[in-house]
């Protein structure tokens, strides 16, 4: 087995704080594109709900001016 110096443990460890330094700035980066996302979609789904409840309003107007139209005729 090859000797491992000191120098080069060093080296190894210098490029890992490198690689995880760089890692970490990527994963920083995505953490703000998933917070935005998350915004979108709460957006998204307040709106169908919102559409929802409309329609169910609509439906219910509708079958209430139905039922009365059926009454007079």
């Amino acid at each position: 087995m090859p000797e491992v110096s000191t120098q080069d443990i060093y080296y190894r460890l210098g490029q890992l704080e490198g690689k995880i330094d760089a890692f970490l700035t990527r994963l920083s980066a995505h953490e703000g594109e998933v917070g935005k996302l998350e915004e979108r979609v709460q957006n998204l789904e307040k709106a169908k709900h919102v559409a929802s409840g409309y329609a169910a309003a609509v439906g219910a107007i509708v079958g209430v001016v139905v039922a009365v139209a059926m009454k007079v005729t």
